[in-house]
């Protein structure tokens, strides 16, 4: 059973789901363990369905560093958004 994951075909036929997009965005901006696990904990608290969704929409990381169970990585957050999408948050 796949739950609610979209599964589709990529150009070299494996097939991906929306995880698997968010561990290659987190590959591809090279984070660290810490910083995917907070990210991570943010997309199970917010029930988002397609976690690639943190690394395009600010309003995402914004609701992150209001969050209290990630309170601790509150300035790694803002660190990312100032990164990101430029600005504070």
């Amino acid at each position: 059973m796949l739950n609610m994951i979209t599964v589709f075909e990529n150009i070299f036929g494996q097939s991906e789901g929306h995880p698997a997009l968010f561990r290659e965005l987190c590959r591809q901006h090279d984070l660290d363990k810490k910083t995917r696990k907070v990210l991570s904990q943010i997309v199970s608290e917010l029930n988002l369905e397609m976690p690639a969704m943190i690394f395009v929409d600010p309003s995402i990381l914004r609701a992150g560093v209001r969050m209290p169970e990630v309170a601790e990585s509150a300035e790694l957050l803002r660190e990312l958004y100032e990164k990101w999408f430029g600005g504070a948050v």
